[in-house]
């Protein structure tokens, strides 16, 4: 694995058994991506997007292939280390937000801090303040997700991806349920967070208007990633 990538997929297939017939959703796909990158997944409904977001996050295992992240093949791992890699090095934003209704914004942007201990320290609870802050919400820190905007709902669920200062947050539709205005604004944030911190930024979205914001493209089509023109298109 070459020093500078994070992500590096080797022949990855993945099928679903329905019945006694085989969907292959991913075929053989073969995926390099560097540490600090903005990459965009586009494709229509149904192309396999999702499916391969859920692979490289470790959501989902693969049926043959390899996914190596910082040097590990992830599928070798028990699920335990997995899931802790996922909480230390992964943040997730998502088009439904994923923010649980009967927390505060603070107390979901807590959430991955508290999973391996009891109690947050100063120093967390610190760190909680000057990140909400940093993305505009510190106002709305004690609402509840059902009292705020959509954008200020994604701008919490952004929080929570980076309270644990990941390598890479995984953004699965992320402007979605957002007018356009506000979605162009979180895109704005997400590129801006890759920047300052180094953090490899991978972007699910059928809409080409965003994807163009990322440094590069990956076009998937029919479970596959087609030789393409496009000169962001740079994984093959």
């Amino acid at each position: 694995m070459p020093k500078n990538t994070i992500i590096e997929l080797e022949s990855i297939k993945k099928f679903y058994q329905i019945g006694k017939h085989s969907n292959l959703v991913l075929k053989n796909l073969n995926l390099k991506i560097k540490k600090g990158d903005f990459v965009s997944i586009v494709g229509p409904s149904g192309s396999g997007k999702s499916t391969l977001l859920h692979i490289m996050s470790g959501m989902d295992k693969p049926s043959s292939g390899k996914v190596i992240i910082n040097n590990q093949n992830l599928h070798n791992l028990k699920d335990s280390k997995i899931a802790k890699i996922r909480n230390q090095k992964m943040g997730f934003v998502y088009q439904d937000f994923h923010l649980l209704e009967h927390l505060t914004v603070r107390e979901n942007v807590e959430i991955p801090l508290l999973i391996n201990k009891s109690k947050l320290s100063e120093q967390d609870q610190q760190k909680i303040t000057e990140t909400l802050d940093s993305l505009g919400i510190l106002a709305q820190e004690n609402q509840k997700p059902n009292q705020v905007s959509g954008g200020q709902k994604q701008r919490a669920a952004i929080a929570r991806a980076i309270i644990m200062a990941p390598d890479i947050i995984f953004a699965d539709e992320p402007t979605g349920n957002l007018d356009s205005q506000t979605g162009s604004e979180i895109i704005e944030l997400l590129k801006k967070i890759q920047k300052n911190h180094n953090i490899t930024m991978i972007v699910i979205t059928h809409d080409q208007n965003i994807a163009k914001n990322a440094d590069h493209i990956v076009e998937i089509k029919d479970g596959e990633i087609p030789n393409s023109a496009h000169p962001k298109n740079y994984l093959q």
